[in-house]
């Protein structure tokens, strides 16, 4: 039943239906969490207290921290979101068939950080340093045991 709700999911998602995809996400995500008990473990935050510090072209300098991650594979999709704030706004990332991946991250806080341009085709100083703040600080976890939650 499941891997059939997450198929729904998805095809709202893919015909523009956002809210109602989310909705029905929030409810695959209560209902997974209570059958699989491995959402949310498939990777942690190291120190949750650490901040990554970077300054735009202006020299206004901008704060980073990670809330929380929340991940897991479910049949053959995964699914989650980076929660982190900048400056202390909150901000979350939400992934619904690709997982987690550095870049796709680093990405998303860029795109959330007034003043800096991402569109340079090289990597930046700023998408360099924020990489490897997550590489530092998100890791698998070793005890996350993959289940199927079909």
């Amino acid at each position: 039943m499941i891997k059939e709700l997450i198929k729904l999911a998805n095809n709202l998602d893919s015909r523009g239906l956002i809210g109602e995809a989310n909705y029905l996400d929030q409810i695959l995500k209560r209902l997974i969490s209570k059958t699989a008990g491995s959402m949310g473990d498939e990777y942690l935050i190291k120190d949750p207290n650490k901040t990554l510090t970077v300054n735009d072209a202006e020299g206004n300098t901008h704060t980073i921290k990670l809330d929380g991650i929340d991940t897991g594979w479910y049949g053959d999709s995964s699914r989650g979101g980076l929660e982190y704030s900048i400056n202390n706004e909150k901000h979350e990332w939400k992934f619904l068939h690709s997982g987690y991946y550095i870049m796709g991250a680093v990405i998303n806080i860029i795109e959330n950080i007034k003043g800096i341009n991402n569109n340079a085709e090289e990597p930046t100083e700023v998408e360099s340093q924020i990489a490897a703040f997550l590489v530092e600080q998100i890791e698998k976890n070793p005890n996350y045991k993959w289940e199927d939650t079909e």
